[in-house]
């Protein structure tokens, strides 16, 4: 696998609408024309779609751009957020990295929109100072629009060589998954003797859960977790690498397949949401606890604003 450069992107709502009309570098391209109605007529998408993407960029940035390492030249200042979400990451990542300096594996788990990719992602910044960051998931161009938004909204300031240390494929199913893992652990050569990783491996976008939708048996399902597991703790032993899988939870509240695949992490990373009335309207409530084989059990609390679109969204 090549490095990948990190591709800025807009908000990852309105990019998904519009990478179904033109490729990224396309789309790149025309954020630098002005008249913003001629490309709305070469794309068939309105110029008001135009105009808010063109608006978010300048607003966010204060300039168009083409990459990331374009921004990190052009802005001397880094893009600092107050927000207390960001403050809450910045603390937390820095605690599970002591974690992922030993050779463990990870799972971070949780509903959908309570921030284990963000968790996640901001992990692969902190350790890419240290190792190279092997990030597989689900969409190559969301993850680096993710990578790059988190990268200066968390104010980092780092040498754009370090996106070199980046490394991302594209898995769009559960076999693919499994196929890259294994040439990653032919790739690399471990060595037993060291206790500190050489390498982080993320697994994004493709959750667990996706192992559901394969056609096959329920024995031949959890034989798929086993062997999935199996090749963890492969890359984890024999390639001295540390793993970082994200993870949702069933209706009972736990990680998908929590007795099959339970045994496989060292340390859990458990986010759950408050539901109760005081954290609906407007603010949101994480609980996070981490579970390792070796620490006692740390459990903390972040509280931060919900984001503006839903808050607009339940008005109307």
């Amino acid at each position: 696998m090549a490095g990948l450069p990190l591709h800025l992107y807009m908000d990852r709502e309105i990019a998904q609408v519009l990478e179904n009309k033109c490729g990224i570098h396309r789309l790149l391209e025309l954020f630098q024309v002005e008249d913003l109605a001629c490309v709305s007529e070469k794309t068939d998408i309105p110029l008001e779609h135009w105009k808010l993407v063109q608006r978010t960029i300048f607003e966010q940035f204060g300039c168009s751009w083409k990459s990331a390492r374009e921004l990190e030249t052009c802005q001397s200042s880094p893009v600092v957020s107050s927000s207390p979400l960001v403050a809450s990451w910045f603390v937390f990542g820095h605690r599970i990295l002591e974690h992922i300096k030993s050779r463990v594996i990870v799972e971070v788990a949780g509903r959908s929109n309570c921030g284990k990719s963000e968790l996640a992602y901001r992990l692969a910044l902190l350790a890419v100072f240290h190792m190279p960051v092997y990030l597989f998931t689900s969409s190559r161009k969301a993850a680096c629009a993710r990578l790059a938004t988190l990268h200066r909204l968390f104010g980092q300031e780092s040498p754009t060589s370090l996106y070199d240390n980046f490394y991302i494929e594209e898995t769009t199913d559960f076999y693919k998954l499994c196929d890259s893992l294994h040439r990653l652990e032919t790739c690399l050569v471990g060595n037993g003797r060291s206790a500190e990783p050489k390498a982080l491996v993320i697994i994004d976008g493709l959750h667990i859960a996706h192992m559901l939708t394969l056609e096959c048996t329920y024995q031949q399902r959890m034989s798929w977790i086993e062997l999935f597991s199996l090749q963890l703790k492969r890359i984890a032993i024999h390639s001295g690498c540390s793993v970082v899988v994200v993870n949702s939870l069933d209706r009972k509240g736990e990680p998908m397949f929590a007795p099959r695949w339970s045994y496989c992490p060292d340390v859990h990373v458990l986010l759950e949401e408050d539901n109760s009335s005081n954290y609906q309207d407007s603010e949101m409530k994480i609980y996070t606890t981490i579970t390792s084989r070796w620490h006692p059990k740390e459990t903390c609390s972040m509280t931060f604003p919900r984001p503006q679109a839903e808050i607009n969204s339940e008005a109307f």
